[in-house]
């Protein structure tokens, strides 16, 4: 077994260092040795201490809790280019627990960071080039609609301008989704959250007549989440505005002991038995009010990544009813 264990240790692409409590390097794999010639142009490493083999590289060791594991990124020029990279600081420990040294194990994610870097300019482009020329059409269409046409060219201008506002809502859905990777969970006030959803959809509530009811009308609590929980009551709020046909939306809040769950139901014309399972799925559309068919999609990735739930059922009011379950802080 410890042959074993030495020989993956020696083979492995990834660069290894393993330090003592002093940061003394005790132990170097191959690919590590490889690194550190690179970096310093060292051979023999055993013995010195990492500060002095490369200690712009390795200077986050004075700043991490020896007792966990932690990440951390640098770049470095090699052989004139310059690469990426991200080390691993495991603590290492003897069999009474106590911590003896660390183990860094080191990965180049110079590819990653290229990646990185095209995916940005993408959605940059798409955030403001395209959004921007879209803006501009949309207000020469605009401008059209005011002229003296006919019915059939006014219902193809009209066409022209809802097509635009899509391409604008698939812009934003693109942007949320590319926030969801980057989101931290933190302490959220869910009452405020909601409460300003309502408050930003009030002209489309009047213009089409809904009653709201919030029960509690107050509910003051505190849920693990982040800013995109606004996006996704958002979704399910307009989700029932747009598409139900109902004229009242019920958002009912209740505590349990380690968890939060907000229901969203109306009294529309609800969701079939046999699409239930498919309307969270990526690019699934519903009928002749079914978009961008990303809506839902969002809204499952954005509970998912604060590590609760939705579930689609039906509503005691004659339509849907999304039931949201958030954990409490």
């Amino acid at each position: 077994m410890v042959i074993g264990r030495k020989t993956v240790f020696e083979e492995v692409n990834n660069p290894i260092i393993v330090l003592d409590k002093g940061e003394k390097i005790i132990d170097i794999n191959k690919s590590g040795e490889k690194l550190i010639k690179q970096l310093k142009n060292i051979n023999k490493v055993i013995g010195k201490n990492i500060t002095e083999v490369s200690p712009e590289k390795f200077n986050f060791l004075k700043e991490v809790n020896a007792q966990e594991k932690s990440i951390h990124e640098f770049k470095a020029k090699i052989d004139e280019e310059t690469r990426y990279f991200e080390s691993q600081l495991h603590p290492l420990k003897d069999n009474k627990k106590n911590q003896i040294g660390w183990t860094i194990i080191t990965t180049d994610i110079t590819r990653r960071k290229e990646m990185q870097k095209q995916e940005e300019f993408l959605h940059s482009l798409l955030r403001h080039d395209v959004r921007n020329k879209n803006q501009i059409t949309k207000g020469y269409l605009q401008l059209l609609k005011e002229k003296d046409l006919n019915k059939e060219i006014r219902g193809k201008v009209d066409k022209a301008i809802d097509a635009l506002s899509e391409s604008e809502d698939i812009i934003k859905k693109v942007r949320t989704l590319k926030e969801i990777q980057e989101q931290k969970i933190k302490e959220i006030d869910l009452e405020n959250v909601i409460q300003e959803v309502i408050e930003e959809n009030q002209s489309r509530i009047k213009e089409k007549n809904i009653e709201i009811i919030k029960n509690p009308k107050k509910f003051k609590t505190k849920v693990k989440g982040g800013p995109l929980l606004k996006e996704l009551f958002d979704n399910l709020i307009n989700n029932s505005i747009k598409h139900s046909g109902g004229n009242k939306i019920r958002i009912n809040c209740r505590k349990k002991p380690k968890k939060v769950i907000c229901s969203i139901e109306d009294d529309g014309k609800g969701i079939p038995k046999e699409v239930k399972d498919k309307i969270f799925e990526r690019g699934y559309k519903q009928g002749e009010t079914g978009k961008t068919g990303i809506g839902l999609y969002l809204v499952k990735e954005i509970i998912e990544k604060y590590n609760g739930k939705i579930e689609v059922k039906d509503s005691e009011l004659g339509g849907a009813r999304f039931d949201v379950t958030l954990k409490k802080t």
